[in-house]
């Protein structure tokens, strides 16, 4: 049961915090592509640039290098560089679909 409770402790603010980033992405994405605010599309851009070079400091920063092909940090860095942009994509594909969804245009 410790294990869960520090689990918990430790796993809820962290979930709470990217489900902000998300309505903060889903927000600036509603407001680019639903109302055509310039200013948005802006800030939307440069929140997802932000959000990859996030995922990828993310990944470069935990112990890969126990997967066999990554042999040297070049390797570890462009696989981090690529984790990094799949996801960015994934989050992307998420929020939009949420927004199309939530804005009634299927």
């Amino acid at each position: 049961m410790k294990w869960f409770d520090e689990f918990g402790i430790k796993f809820t603010p962290r979930w709470f915090e990217y489900l902000q980033w998300i309505l903060i992405l889903g927000t600036l994405h509603y407001l680019a592509t639903e109302l055509k605010i310039q200013q948005a599309v802006i800030l939307l851009l440069v929140s997802l640039f932000a959000l990859s070079l996030y995922f990828q400091g993310y990944f470069y920063n935990i112990q890969l290098e126990g997967i066999t092909f990554i042999k040297n940090k070049k390797a570890k860095k462009l696989i981090s560089l690529a984790l990094g942009f799949i996801l960015t994509v994934f989050a992307y594909l998420f929020i939009h679909t949420t927004v199309v969804q939530i804005s009634g245009k299927f």
